[in-house]
């Protein structure tokens, strides 16, 4: 008989650990806030003039769902009226795709969206990287989890 022998770990020696903590403890670059910005933007326009799709409405439905846990969390509070406009907002659309079989938003509604749209661009811009991506992992938690907060709708 042998003897039980372990199976030491090997972890790569090549991760620069001070250059990841220090791109974690920035901020969300103004490259990648102004990408994320212009996606939201591009999607609110597509729902605006009756050519949206279900990734539009799914993209509005995480951005709302994003900015309200951050809220939540204390980061831009006075953004939880405009999340519950976007909210009926994209119910609405969904309705009237149901009616009518096209995703459209009205005016009104595609304003309650980009106001959403410029509370994430702040908060995007308040909080360093690995907050956000907590926030993002949060909200994932949420939705599936089913939250009280957070609405699946798409």
């Amino acid at each position: 008989m042998t003897r039980k022998q372990t199976k030491r770990k090997h972890y790569p020696l090549n991760v620069n650990i001070v250059g990841r903590v220090i791109s974690g403890v920035a901020l969300v670059s103004q490259a990648n806030n102004q990408r994320m910005r212009l996606l939201e933007l591009s999607q609110i326009d597509a729902l605006a003039t009756g050519k949206g799709a279900w990734q539009d409405i799914a993209g509005m439905r995480d951005m709302t769902n994003l900015t309200q846990t951050m809220s939540d969390h204390g980061i831009g509070p006075e953004a939880l009226p405009a999340c519950d406009a976007a909210e009926e907002a994209i119910l609405a659309i969904i309705a009237r795709y149901e009616k009518w079989q096209k995703v459209q938003a009205t005016p009104a509604e595609a304003k309650a969206l980009r106001e959403v749209a410029d509370y994430q661009d702040l908060q995007r811009q308040s909080v360093q990287v690995v907050d956000y991506e907590r926030f993002v992992n949060i909200t994932r938690a949420r939705i599936d989890t089913g939250h009280w907060r957070v609405k699946e709708v798409v």
